[in-house]
């Protein structure tokens, strides 16, 4: 059994999908805003964690590949 086999559980799914992006973050998930979240990654965590809401990491991806005109 290899690590990520062994961390992905249903327990741990069920708390990636009811945490905030602060208690992510505590767990190790970059930030919204970081290089690691690319339209791959975010694709890769939408369908490994169908409940999660990704939001605050695509809006923060989104602004960073549109930068303002201002």
């Amino acid at each position: 059994m290899e690590l990520t086999d062994a961390v992905h559980t249903w327990e741990t799914d069920g708390f990636v999908v009811r945490a905030g992006v602060r208690e992510l973050l505590a767990l190790g998930f970059p930030p919204p805003g970081h290089p690691f979240w690319t339209p791959d990654t975010l694709a890769g965590m939408a369908l490994r964690y169908p409940a999660l809401d990704l939001t605050p990491w695509s809006d923060a991806a989104d602004a960073i590949a549109e930068p303002s005109t201002r």
